[in-house]
């Protein structure tokens, strides 16, 4: 079995009100790199007074070479999956932010807030290609996925099935993504 990380302080944001949780929810804001998720997960969070987790600040927690490869992907969203559940052993609300293109992915965190019988919300980003080319040639807040590894995860990607909110980041105002993502998960 892998090594567990300790939590890194860096990888949840305070409540804006320490002293009223939200109702417990899981909020998985999910899409390919450079589709605006991120943007999206960091404000959501902050608006409804949730914790926030990101794949990226959990990978630059893990020291290997090939961050990309399938093998750290998977441990990658196991301690994703591990932290989550602290979470909500705690009681409280989370946003998850990664691309979680993988099915089984997915399925990890369900049955996860399954097992707290926590209602999980998928909400996913998208844009159009000539956006994202142009947004990942603009490296934001320590996220390194390039172009190439766009194309990558695009290939390789199994579409959620799901019912799931569709947001299109390169059409929206981030108000009226704010406003239609809380009303689809009731907050």
């Amino acid at each position: 079995m892998a090594a567990q990380l300790a939590l890194p302080e860096f990888c949840f944001m305070e409540a804006n009100n320490p002293d009223q949780n939200p109702p417990v929810t899981v909020i998985v804001v999910m899409g390919l790199p450079g589709s605006g998720k991120s943007y999206l997960a960091v404000r959501l969070a902050k608006a409804i007074g949730s914790q926030y987790l990101s794949s990226s600040q959990i990978r630059n927690t893990i020291p290997e070479p090939h961050l990309y490869d399938l093998h750290s992907k998977d441990k990658i969203y196991h301690e994703m999956c591990r932290q989550m559940e602290h979470y909500l052993r705690k009681g409280l609300a989370i946003v998850l932010d990664a691309t979680f293109y993988r099915k089984r992915f997915r399925d990890w965190f369900q049955e996860k807030a399954a097992d707290y019988h926590v209602p999980l919300y998928f909400i996913e980003t998208v844009a159009a290609e000539h956006i994202i080319r142009e947004r990942l040639q603009k490296l934001r807040n320590g996220n390194d996925a390039a172009y190439e590894v766009y194309l990558k995860l695009k290939r390789h990607s199994e579409y959620l099935t799901e019912n799931h909110l569709i947001l299109h980041t390169d059409r929206l105002s981030v108000t009226e993504m704010l406003n239609m993502a809380r009303a689809y998960v009731g907050k």
